[in-house]
């Protein structure tokens, strides 16, 4: 596969007046996105990316320092600043797949930057040498925020930093942004969703215990098998029954696993997967309904059935005006086309909402959609998005930053 191309070749993306200012950047943003991707880390193990990143920080003057005994980082731009203090996150982790991507830094470890975690740290620290190189200008103080954990799905890298306090401590953080990726939208693009960005992503275990026996009598069984199946079918009808037509959910079983010969019946079949919602109240009332219903079906057949469901992330939620100030101050600096106002979530899920909680905010996504690699579905192995992505998205980090900051009070509110 031959090496990205260089955004200011492409003549069909030609370049605002802040990615021009921050070209100069580029060449060292791009070397640490090649580096980190071809080393990559899994949730909680990212301390050679730790590494990589307080040296970059110290290197570019900026205090950071590890947070306690975790993976995760924080650096500080402009602390004596008196004005608003403005977190942004980079999440830092990897995924559990082989490589495929055939690009010249690929990860040859078992894992790979899948999901562009890669882009988000680079971008974070082009932008935050960008910043130190106008420290003096800035109004108020940004906090840097390298994150572990996010695709780790049930507590995540984010829920630790927020108790350790990382938002409280001084200065303390009154508005949060954040970007990821997105291989759906247009190379070089942002969208910005106000209200829910995306979903809840809960994931459930079922056992279904039968009574297992010789498959050429079935009569003497009970069969787990078929009434796993019917809980498969059955748990369509949650969709399709139980909410809103107009609100979205899904429900899929991802893994199926039971028996061992096929003139055997097992005892039990195990069934795992997920729910995802957009709404806390669809949320609770999802969950009820998948107990009764797999209950049901299990117990009316002569079997038992054991549950366990884990609550993921909560859904993360753009406080409206925010999107709107984030999304005009967009529209000033990049031309119209390059600023999408997306209508519909996305059924991910993500841990930047336990920040959003905390403090208004917004989750932005870039747009990475090439016509090659980059439009690849994001967690495959062929994923991989354009060096214009690690341009774009430090381009987005600062104008995001600045409307930030500049806003009044009443636009955070």
């Amino acid at each position: 596969m031959p090496a990205p191309t260089s955004p200011s070749s492409d003549p069909s993306l030609p370049l605002s007046p802040l990615e021009a200012e921050l070209q100069d950047i580029l060449p060292r943003a791009s070397a640490w996105r090649q580096a980190i991707h071809r080393s990559p880390e899994l949730a909680y193990g990212e301390r050679g990316t730790q590494a990589t990143v307080l040296e970059v920080l110290r290197r570019l003057g900026i205090p950071a320092e590890k947070l306690g005994d975790t993976t995760a980082v924080v650096g500080l731009i402009a602390p004596k600043a008196k004005g608003r203090c403005v977190g942004v996150r980079a999440d830092m982790d990897a995924l559990p797949i082989c490589e495929g991507t055939g690009a010249p830094f690929a990860s040859t470890n078992g894992a790979m930057h899948a999901c562009g975690h890669d882009v988000h740290v680079a971008s974070l620290l082009g932008a935050a040498a960008y910043w130190k190189a106008h420290e003096g200008d800035l109004p108020g103080p940004v906090k840097l925020l390298f994150q572990p954990a996010e695709e780790e799905g049930a507590t995540g890298g984010a829920l630790p930093m927020v108790k350790a306090g990382v938002l409280d401590s001084t200065p303390r953080v009154d508005a949060v942004f954040a970007i990821h990726l997105k291989n759906v939208l247009p190379n070089a693009t942002f969208g910005v969703r106000p209200g829910p960005a995306m979903a809840s992503p809960d994931h459930f275990e079922v056992k279904v215990l039968g009574r297992g026996g010789h498959a050429a009598y079935p009569h003497k069984a009970i069969d787990p098998v078929v009434m796993a199946s019917e809980v498969v079918v059955g748990l369509q009808a949650v969709v399709s029954r139980y909410r809103d037509p107009l609100d979205p959910v899904v429900v899929s079983v991802s893994m199926i696993h039971g028996g061992e010969k096929d003139n055997i019946l097992p005892d039990k079949v195990e069934l795992e997967g997920t729910i995802r919602t957009v709404r806390p109240d669809t949320r609770d009332r999802i969950e009820k309904v998948f107990h009764q219903r797999v209950r049901g079906i299990v117990e009316s057949a002569g079997g038992k059935v054991e549950i366990v469901y884990h609550r993921g992330y909560p859904v993360t939620v753009n406080p409206p005006k925010v999107a709107a100030l984030v999304e005009e101050a967009l529209r000033q600096e990049f031309p119209s086309e390059r600023v999408l106002h997306l209508e519909e979530p996305y059924m991910g899920g993500e841990d930047f909402s336990r920040f959003l909680e905390e403090r208004p905010g917004l989750y932005m996504f870039v747009g990475t959609d090439d016509g090659g690699a980059g439009g690849q579905a994001m967690h495959s192995a062929r994923y991989l998005p354009p060096e214009r992505a690690v341009l774009t998205s430090m381009a987005g980090h600062v104008c995001a930053v600045r409307a930030l900051q500049h806003a009044p009070a009443s636009a955070l509110g």
